[in-house]
């Protein structure tokens, strides 16, 4: 399937926004291993080390850090903190470009609202298509294609040719732990994995 090709992102220059968190590293090694042929993230500079172990170009994150180096050569940009394309955002991608935005509405009562991952126009005349996407009502619409790419994330943590960071496996009863983990202060590099059936904490 298409959506599923080693090719789909051959030689595009990919500009992803916050690399260092758990969705950004893996969103920066699916758009590597999709073909991409550069991959942009931005960070503070005390992360730049790590995007680069990741395969990454860092970049700041000002606008004036981040813009200027990539104006007009950005085919996709994944902004995980907006909630619709901003002119920063526009003036990166190139013509035919594409930004996916999936960021969190401060004013929204349900913040669940804030998953709804959308891919917008940029601009009149500058970016060909425009795809609405909700993780949530592709699912329930349609749940085999859901299903199929489900199962093939699957098929690439299985023969290796994914590596999600993991930050820590749980049993059911310790899933407080992590939320007390991730309402801490420190950042935690990975994501936890519930392990409901454990009968031993990993």
């Amino acid at each position: 399937e298409a959506r599923h090709s080693p090719s789909s992102l051959k030689d595009s220059a990919i500009l992803i926004f916050g690399g260092i968190t758990s969705v950004g590293q893996a969103m920066i090694e699916l758009a590597l291993l999709f073909g991409a042929s550069k991959v942009y993230s931005t960070g503070l500079v005390k992360h730049h080390d790590l995007l680069e172990s990741l395969g990454a170009t860092p970049l700041g994150v000002d606008q004036n850090e981040w813009l200027p180096p990539v104006r007009d050569q950005i085919d996709v940009v994944v902004d995980p903190y907006s909630t619709e394309p901003t002119d920063q955002l526009r003036q990166a991608i190139k013509t035919g470009g594409k930004i996916v935005c999936f960021g969190v509405d401060k004013g929204e009562e349900k913040a669940l609202d804030g998953w709804f991952s959308r891919l917008f126009v940029a601009e009149e005349g500058k970016c060909e298509n425009e795809f609405n996407f909700d993780v949530f009502d592709e699912w329930e619409n349609n749940l085999e294609r859901s299903k199929s790419d489900l199962s093939y994330l699957f098929g690439l943590l299985k023969t290796d040719k994914i590596e999600p960071q993991v930050a820590r496996t749980l049993k059911l009863s310790k899933v407080p732990d992590a939320h007390f983990y991730l309402d801490g202060r420190r950042r935690v590099q990975g994501t936890f994995v519930c392990v409901p059936w454990a009968v031993r904490q990993p």
